[in-house]
């Protein structure tokens, strides 16, 4: 099928690029500790890219009747005459093809089974809570080719967990959630709900902070969401705009020097040998003990920068190419979570923040509720903060550290990997005082 598309492609233009996809996605849901529902979601589908006369036309399907093909390529061809201008071609290096799969995959009786487990499990410590259940088995199968020689194939699963758990009493609701991803069938879910129950416990006890500047601990999940403005921030294209905080801060110091930030496609549950335009890909660091190394670059991005490309043209789903990372990997630490709480005579916890990525994130600044936040006093946690937001910058607190977690975590589905970090001082502003 790939094969006969982009013979019919090369008759009409110089030369072309097909991406195939094709995945299975089993989401099994249970809420208010009953099971919901039961799916399962097929996508299928092919994109093309096209150059000719020196121009970039793209189309896609989800048709792939072999009766369609030839009007599958002449949208391509008709979209590459109004396309945009490019001095470069589609890669012609060999690339490595992976498959990670799944000795035996968990099925749906599995799935259910694990998710009445999970809930019975928190219910037998927290009665009263109220869960939802997700777990989601997800297959896929894709295939990048192009007219210049390029072949390759990547095989993917992986399992998703998520719980989250609810309390409502008078005038508080209590609402915890946390998640892991593994392509390993078995679905151990002690670790996520012990999480969870840890959580639920210290928050029976119920606090108020006056505004203050103080020490804030970020757990991994916090941290990700403090994070969002670094990612689009080491975008080539973002620097070529213009608009990213580190434009013209290349080999200065932006961070703490205790800080990496690296991208290792290699790791983590889901491989990644070649990016979505047939390039290979490679562990980049860009920020090095606090100092600004590099940043990443799809094919046409590496072309307006007079650069190779770094492997970093992804897609969502059957969409264009865009530059974005593999994963996201935060260096290690010297202490221990407990260590971090310890020290600290006054100061609070942040777990889960709402409105994240709604304010300014060229700038770094921030803004945000406090969804889930402890109080620590004398290094110890005594209960949970309410009514309370956290306000800053996050490239400017990247610079204000004390210490960092030496254990990072896995998290969003396994792509990041974060450790909790203790600023020195943020503003933590409270709704009563």
């Amino acid at each position: 099928m790939i094969n006969e598309i982009l013979e019919i492609a090369s008759k009409y233009v110089d030369s072309a690029e097909l991406y195939y996809l094709e995945s299975t996605s089993t989401p099994v849901n249970f809420e208010a500790n009953k099971l919901k529902s039961i799916e399962t979601k097929e996508t299928r589908g092919a994109a093309i890219r096209v150059i000719k006369n020196g121009k970039l036309g793209f189309a896609t399907t989800t048709d792939l009747d072999p009766s369609k093909f030839n009007q599958f390529v002449k949208y391509a061809v008709e979209a590459s005459e109004f396309g945009s201008e490019v001095d470069w071609n589609f890669p012609t290096h060999n690339i490595e093809s992976s498959n990670v799969k799944m000795s035996n995959h968990p099925s749906v009786d599995a799935m259910v089974k694990t998710g009445k487990e999970v809930i019975d499990y928190v219910k037998d410590k927290e009665p009263e809570t109220l869960n939802a259940v997700s777990l989601n088995y997800n297959s896929s199968r894709e295939i990048i080719m192009n007219t210049n020689g390029v072949s390759g194939h990547r095989e993917r699963d992986a399992v998703s967990i998520s719980l989250h758990s609810q309390i409502t009493k008078d005038n508080d609701m209590l609402s915890i959630y946390d998640g892991i991803a593994t392509n390993s069938p078995e679905l151990n879910y002690i670790d996520l709900s012990d999480r969870i129950l840890e959580l639920l416990k210290n928050s029976k006890a119920i606090f108020q902070v006056n505004t203050k500047s103080m020490p804030v601990i970020f757990t991994p999940k916090a941290m990700n969401s403090l994070l969002i403005p670094v990612e689009p921030a080491l975008s080539g294209k973002a620097v070529l705009k213009g608009s990213s905080y580190f434009t013209k801060k290349l080999d200065k110091k932006v961070m703490d020097e205790r800080i990496t930030i690296y991208e290792n496609p290699l790791e983590g549950i889901t491989p990644t040998y070649f990016d979505d335009e047939g390039v290979n890909t490679s562990k980049k660091v860009y920020i090095e003990n606090g100092i600004l190394k590099s940043f990443y670059y799809d094919i046409q991005t590496a072309s307006e920068a007079k650069i190779k490309s770094t492997g970093n043209g992804f897609r969502a789903g059957l969409s264009g190419i865009s530059p974005s990372m593999a994963n996201f990997m935060f260096s290690d630490g010297d202490m221990t979570f407990e260590e971090m709480i310890s020290g600290i005579d006054e100061g609070v916890i942040i777990d889960q923040l709402l409105g994240a990525g709604q304010g300014n994130t060229l700038s770094g600044a921030f803004s945000l509720n406090i969804a889930l936040g402890f109080l620590i006093e004398k290094g110890k946690v005594v209960g949970r903060i309410k009514d309370c937001m956290i306000a800053g910058n996050t490239f400017e607190a990247l610079n204000d550290i004390k210490n960092i977690e030496k254990n990072p975590r896995w998290i969003s589905g396994g792509t990041r990997k974060i450790p909790a970090i203790l600023f020195n001082k943020m503003n933590v502003v409270s709704k009563n005082k």
